[in-house]
């Protein structure tokens, strides 16, 4: 891919509630693609801080504690893209 895109920079959750992370790529063909939880394998997922919110393989991101965290989202070929998380 030639770029990673998500459909927000910024997330509020609740403790114990959940959310999703969507990302799509943008291919060097110009052409964008929307990700579904069968290609989300394609792109890794972390979080900066899982004691604040925890993050799977498919971008579901998980309120653990109040307080705010990054969940960053890369491609295989190491471009990534952040997403403010804010636990309440």
């Amino acid at each position: 891919p030639e770029a990673v895109k998500l459909t927000t920079t910024a997330l509020t959750i609740e403790v114990g509630k959940s959310a999703k992370v969507k990302a799509s790529v943008k291919m060097e063909s110009g052409k964008e693609i929307a990700l579904g939880d069968a290609h989300c394998a394609k792109l890794r997922y972390k979080t900066t801080n899982e004691k604040i919110a925890t993050v799977d393989k498919n971008g579901n991101v998980t309120g653990v504690a109040a307080g705010t965290c990054e969940v960053y989202v890369y491609s295989k070929n190491g471009l990534a893209k952040k997403c403010t998380v804010t636990v309440k």
